[in-house]
């Protein structure tokens, strides 16, 4: 009876240990809920490698409904990291199809290749496959619109998907996937 007993014991530890990590070992998921575009401006280092960048328009397309405008201001401060990876800090206004004014602002780490330095050289285009060894963000925003309400309640990841920069006769820009993270 004494043996049975501490199996019982061993079966409910192990029983529970199980069933509450296997619970809280479901990760969050994500959906695809928008896209936005960013127009690159002028840069300029202000420091040795802290560049500034001008984020003069650009949109915002959510695919639930919705889109807006890049307004100002706008703009990145760009730290360029040791490992050369680019710390990225973005700030911009967007007025939406509604009249409201979403504040997205994101950071990020943005991490190019060989491939995406000689692009930007020659001012051609970088993707993920061409160029861009990661290049993700993290938006956060705030607005007091109704009909927007669900953005200050949520978390949001942006993958980068294609990047020109400026080059002669070629405006620069930015495009990124928006998901929203689901717990």
């Amino acid at each position: 009876m004494k043996n049975f007993k501490i199996l019982v014991a061993i079966f409910t530890v192990f029983f529970c240990f199980f069933k509450f990590n296997t619970v809280s070992a479901n990760p969050p998921s994500m959906e695809k809920v928008g896209s936005i575009k960013v127009d690159l401006g002028e840069n300029a280092f202000v420091e040795k490698d802290l560049w500034v960048w001008n984020l003069p328009g650009g949109k915002l397309t959510l695919t639930g409904g919705g889109t807006g405008n890049l307004i100002g201001p706008c703009g990145e401060w760009g730290e360029i990291r040791d490992s050369g990876t680019l710390a990225m800090n973005v700030h911009c206004n967007i007025k939406m199809d509604d009249g409201s004014v979403l504040l997205w602002e994101y950071r990020g780490r943005l991490k190019m290749n060989e491939t995406g330095s000689k692009n930007w050289e020659e001012g051609k285009p970088s993707t993920p496959s061409n160029g861009m060894d990661y290049w993700i963000s993290i938006p956060l925003v705030k607005t007091t619109s109704e009909k927007y309400a669900w953005l200050n309640e949520s978390i949001f990841i942006g993958k980068g998907t294609f990047f020109q920069p400026p080059a002669e006769g070629i405006k620069g820009y930015v495009t990124y996937d928006i998901y929203k993270v689901n717990y």
